[in-house]
């Protein structure tokens, strides 16, 4: 790292145990500790899991510090996609990237294939709009890198198009330029490959130990000691980013649950687990902007049972929303929280898409 400007080398693929969601925060969090305020990832990459690639998107888009993004063989598929959210793209001249909608696997009834494909348009959409944002073009141009078939674009055409901001030139031992129709022939795979044999990497540093000292006390590690093996540090580490990413994913879920059961009986079993699957694999946000504006409508039984236990409404706020209180008696939405938590719960998690106290 030069000064407070880090480079990072990411030559792998989206869902390897070294690019993954959890790693690439804990990268962040790393830099962040070694004082970086911008970073540099020279980025080769043939695509991946797109649940994973969703993760390392939104953490280069909330990172505290900007991350720039150079292209120095191939961007592909996933790879594609998450590239879009760092501050600057750059490609070498004989870089692609190529761009094409989502796929997944499904095993199931008919239900389960609806709800597969649902959650795969919802997917795609987003990926219009972020590729949209990128080139600052409408969804409807967009759209058409999104058709089902694997679309190829060489350097020229990706900074004609808005999706990167310049073309550097390629180092002197790169391998002979390759056609558009040439990488389409041979796949994202073996044009990563084909790149890979000459792309410059780091210089390992074997000198170099575990500080496990700085490790432990970094992530607050317990079990452990200076004194333990690198493996038993490492094990440690692994065991406190899983609980860390399995409470996350634990509140993430009850917050989806609730967003979408609150839209009420008028919304089918189905469309409700489609979309909770949208909500669990792209994320709060992304199932807030998809909900929209829809309003939800209470039960007739859970309307009579609000009645029989309040058989009164003195305050007049009936069928109000988080806005309306703030509006007309926020002095009343205050004493909701105790006098009502679980409708005071119902409102905060509709509008602001976690739980109360719940971490972002």
């Amino acid at each position: 790292m030069q000064a407070d400007k880090a480079t990072v080398w990411i030559y792998a693929y989206v869902g390897d145990c070294d690019f993954n969601g959890p790693a690439f925060q804990l990268l962040i969090d790393d830099l962040v500790q070694r004082g970086a305020s911008e970073a540099l990832i020279k980025f080769h990459c043939y695509g991946g899991v797109v649940f994973d690639g969703n993760m390392i998107a939104n953490t280069i888009e909330n990172s505290p510090f900007p991350i720039d993004i150079l292209i120095v063989g191939v961007c592909a598929s996933m790879a594609a996609i998450l590239m879009l959210k760092a501050r600057k793209i750059s490609i070498v001249s004989n870089g692609f990237v190529m761009i094409h909608t989502p796929s997944g696997f499904c095993d199931g009834n008919a239900e389960a294939h609806l709800s597969t494909a649902k959650l795969l348009q919802s997917m795609q959409g987003q990926f219009a709009i972020d590729l949209g944002t990128r080139t600052r073009k409408d969804a409807t141009y967009t759209a058409k890198w999104l058709d089902g078939q694997d679309h190829w674009i060489d350097a020229g055409e990706c900074l004609a198009e808005g999706l990167v901001d310049e073309i550097v030139p390629v180092a002197t031992d790169a391998p002979e330029p390759l056609t558009v129709e040439a990488v389409a022939t041979l796949g994202a795979k073996a044009v990563f490959n084909r790149f890979k044999a000459s792309l410059e990497a780091p210089k390992p540093n074997n000198k170099k130990t575990m500080d496990k000292q700085r490790t432990i006390d970094k992530y607050n590690l317990t079990g452990v000691t200076a004194d333990s093996t690198d493996e038993q540090v490492e094990a440690a580490l692994e065991a406190h980013v899983k609980s860390i990413t399995d409470s996350a994913t634990k509140t993430a879920d009850e917050v989806i649950d609730a967003m979408v059961e609150a839209l009420g009986p008028d919304v089918t079993p189905t469309a409700k687990a489609s979309y909770k699957a949208v909500g669990k694999s792209l994320g709060v946000a992304t199932l807030k902007s998809i909900i929209g504006e829809h309003k939800p409508y209470a039960a007739i039984t859970d309307v009579l049972k609000s009645f029989q236990a309040q058989p009164k409404d003195d305050t007049g706020t009936a069928g109000w929303d988080w806005d309306k209180y703030q509006k007309e008696n926020p002095k009343a939405l205050v004493a909701l929280e105790k006098t009502d938590p679980a409708t005071f719960k119902k409102l905060y998690t509709a509008k602001y898409g976690k739980t109360p106290g719940a971490e972002k």
